[in-house]
Order: structure tokens, then C-alpha cells, then sequence
């Protein structure tokens, strides 16, 4: 039995073999430990990193792209901090954004679907063009 409640401090993805290795010091010191999710998907939530843009940018549309749109997908967007977007994603459809410039974002995916991954663009032809 696995205690599926646990912080994972670094992970590395083997392509080739296609596992995750991960290494939870929580668990034993210094133990890298290969992560097996079985056949169903677990609710994960993901938020990235601050990305810091120079000049403001007045970003306007949204996608997300998954493997399929059976479950439960959640989005957030921060700018400076602050909650600018969130919507319960149902299919492949764009989302509109708030109008404003964002110079300091954030996203946070929860899902208990495959992500792929997440576009945002100034223009509807940008986003369009991506798949």
C-alpha cells in the first residue's frame, strides 16, 4: 500500500522507458522511487512558475490541450498574484481572457486528465495556429 498524500521535491520523466522516477525525501532519505499511477488518472494539480515578462502583454485568449475532455479539468491564471481567470474546462474550445497587460503570470491545472499542454496568445489567429 502507497500513502498517495505525499510532497515529491524532483522528478525526472525517462522517455525512453516512459517512467517517472521521483524523489520523496518525506519518505526515506535520499530514495528516488519509480512513480506507477496504475491504469486510472489521479487528480493532480500543477501550478508553474512566475513567468516574468519585460513590456506588459495583453494576452487574450486561452486553450488547453488535453488527451480527452472526460474529466475534470480546472484553470487558474495569476497575474502579479492575483486571480485574473479561472474556468472548468470541458472541451477544446478557446477561452476569452480578461482584458488587460500581463507582466507577471502563473498557471494552476487541475485534472484527472492527460495535459498536454496550454497556449495563450494576443491574437485568435496565434492560437488557432497551434495544435
Amino acid at each position: 500500500f502507497w500513502e498517495l498524500d505525499y510532497n515529491i521535491k524532483y522528478g525526472y520523466y525517462d522517455s525512453l522507458e516512459q517512467t517517472l522516477w521521483v524523489y520523496k525525501p518525506e519518505i526515506t532519505i535520499g530514495s528516488l522511487w519509480e512513480f506507477n499511477e496504475g491504469t486510472a488518472y489521479r487528480t493532480a494539480k500543477y501550478l508553474s512558475g512566475r513567468h516574468h515578462i519585460n513590456t506588459p502583454v495583453g494576452f487574450k485568449y486561452i486553450k488547453v490541450f488535453a488527451e480527452d475532455y472526460t474529466g475534470t479539468i480546472n484553470i487558474k491564471l495569476y497575474d502579479r498574484g492575483v486571480l485574473k481567470f479561472t474556468k472548468t474546462i470541458t472541451d477544446c474550445s478557446i477561452s476569452k481572457l480578461p482584458t488587460g497587460l500581463y507582466c507577471d503570470i502563473e498557471l494552476e491545472i487541475e485534472a484527472n486528465v492527460q495535459i498536454n499542454f496550454v497556449a495563450i496568445s494576443n491574437t485568435i489567429e496565434e492560437i488557432q495556429g497551434v495544435s
